[in-house]
């Protein structure tokens, strides 16, 4: 279904996806002075403390906050058996809508060749970012997944970027 946008393009349909560079996994950082040592004991804490406890994210919407609405009263993750906790910082590449088929063949070839170098890979490594070179078609079905994903989080959440 259609969701309100509040910006000025579409991010399926303005727009041809060339390629994915990388993503980058999220982690979550507790401040050691809470009586926590364990992600069970860090969600007892949070259950024992309701209102307590605050975090910092990118802003209202972004995908740091949207990763915290999905950690909320959950007791684990997916290493202990809690489906859909995957949360990816990703980049890639986009050109405009309805670009040249061999253009992009070209633009996108030549960028996973780019991300399949060694020294390319070493440098997206030194800032936690693991290559993921695709297809177009695959990087655009990723696209089409990832925002179904965070927009249906945010209709269950009541998530207004108006707030």
């Amino acid at each position: 279904p259609a969701t309100r946008s509040k910006l000025p393009y579409d991010a399926i349909k303005d727009f041809t996806p060339v390629g994915m560079i990388g993503a980058t996994p999220n982690v979550l950082v507790v401040n050691a002075a809470l009586p926590a040592q364990t992600l069970d004991q860090f969600v007892a804490y949070l259950k024992q403390n309701p209102g307590r406890v605050s975090y910092g994210s990118a802003g209202q919407g972004s995908l740091t906050h949207l990763t915290m609405e999905l950690l909320k009263d959950v007791p684990t993750m997916v290493e202990a058996g809690f489906k859909g906790f995957d949360s990816l910082q990703w980049y890639g590449v986009h050109g405009p809508a309805g670009l040249p088929a061999p253009v992009l063949k070209t633009l996108n070839e030549t960028l996973n060749a780019v991300l399949t170098g060694a020294d390319l890979r070493e440098r997206l490594a030194a800032e936690a970012v693991e290559p993921q070179a695709m297809t177009p078609e695959a990087f655009a079905q990723f696209i089409r997944e990832d925002i179904g994903r965070w927009t249906r989080l945010a209709r269950e959440r009541k998530i207004d970027l108006d707030v």
